[in-house]
């Protein structure tokens, strides 16, 4: 396919779900994310990040089971990746919990183990911009309220884990939760706003 036909497409695509956000189905994540899908595989997620749909005291750092890209279409994104290190290396203290991906999520195991994490690398992610990201990468996402960004991945398994991390000391912040019809309203405003002074 050509590559200029298919941006082109995948424009149009998120222009619509900003215009007309109730004619599609939405779902929240408590790190700070209204999403839906662009693809009936699944494998092409748009994402819209607000502060709105941030959960008191979540836990944002995380993993994923699989390597994606993620490109940004409107705001900006800042991607911070952080390496596990020997507690003697000075990173600060995390706890890492395990969770099952997909409708199987029953929350985190018992008991989750002590890691040391540094920051490593911190990108700005622009619209227009991509990075990949290698699976089981530990990272966490700074954004501006309207940013807009669309995830590809190959389809996870239904075995598939992630990690989610937690300063020691702390309580595990869930990310679930439920969705308006405001929240929807107000995000994709925000986001299509910031659309259309890129793409416009």
């Amino acid at each position: 396919m050509n590559p200029h036909i298919a941006h082109r497409d995948r424009l149009q695509a998120i222009r619509r779900r900003l215009e007309q956000p109730l004619d599609f189905p939405w779902h929240a994540h408590g790190i700070g994310m209204l999403r839906t899908y662009l693809d009936e595989a699944k494998t092409q997620r748009l994402n819209l990040w607000h502060q709105r749909m941030l959960n008191p005291g979540i836990s944002t750092m995380h993993t994923h089971p699989r390597p994606f890209v993620s490109t940004a279409y409107a705001g900006l994104m800042t991607n911070k990746i952080y390496r596990r290190v020997d507690a003697r290396a000075g990173g600060k203290a995390y706890r890492e919990g395990i969770i099952h991906c997909g409708p199987c999520f029953k929350g985190i195991e018992n008991d989750p183990p002590l890691v040391h994490l540094l920051l490593v690398l911190k990108t700005d992610v622009h619209p227009g911009e991509s990075y990949r990201q290698p699976s089981r990468v530990i990272h966490d996402t700074a954004f501006e309220d309207g940013t807009a960004t669309v995830m590809e991945w190959d389809r996870f398994l239904p075995d598939e884990c992630a990690s989610v991390l937690w300063p020691d000391g702390e309580s595990w912040g869930d990310a679930t939760r439920d969705i308006t019809v405001e929240d929807i309203t107000v995000v994709c405003a925000a986001a299509l706003e910031r659309f259309n002074a890129v793409w416009s």
